[in-house]
Order: structure tokens, then sequence, then C-alpha cells
């Protein structure tokens, strides 16, 4: 993926404890992060798939795929 700076991007399973989004919004990246499993949303992450409306240049996600149960369903689901 080639991220440009006026591009809006999200990390589909952004984890709960994990920074990526905070440090590439510091960057200059406009990223959203989607993280159903965490306990609350977080400045820029939700929880909750029907809370994701607009669409995106680009999703990304780091250690996600072999946690999904259906990875079809979920490619389909991120694709929209």
């Amino acid at each position: 993926m080639h991220p440009r700076r006026d591009g809006v991007y999200l990390n589909w399973g952004a984890g709960a404890w994990s920074r990526s989004v905070e440090v590439l919004r510091e960057r200059g990246y406009d990223v959203w992060g989607y993280e159903p499993h965490a306990a609350e949303a977080r400045p820029h992450i939700v929880t909750r798939r029907e809370e994701i409306g607009a669409k995106f240049d680009g999703i990304f996600s780091n250690n996600v795929i072999e946690h999904l149960l259906d990875p079809a369903a979920a490619f389909t689901d991120m694709a929209s």
C-alpha cells in the first residue's frame, strides 16, 4: 500500500493496546481504527461495525487474518 497524506485509511482490528492509529495520525495520516474486542472506544477507534460509515482509500490490518472465523466474509465486509 502506498498511503497518501490526503487519503483516509482504516486499521481493521486496530487492537485494544496498539498505538498504530495514534502514531500514524501524529505523522499526518488520516487513520481511523475498528476494534470490536476493545472494552470501550478510544479517540479515532470505534468498537461497533455499524459506526463505520465512511469510505476509505485503504484498509489495513496487522496480525488479524488468523483470528477471523470466516476470512472471505470479513474481506467482503471490508470491501463494502
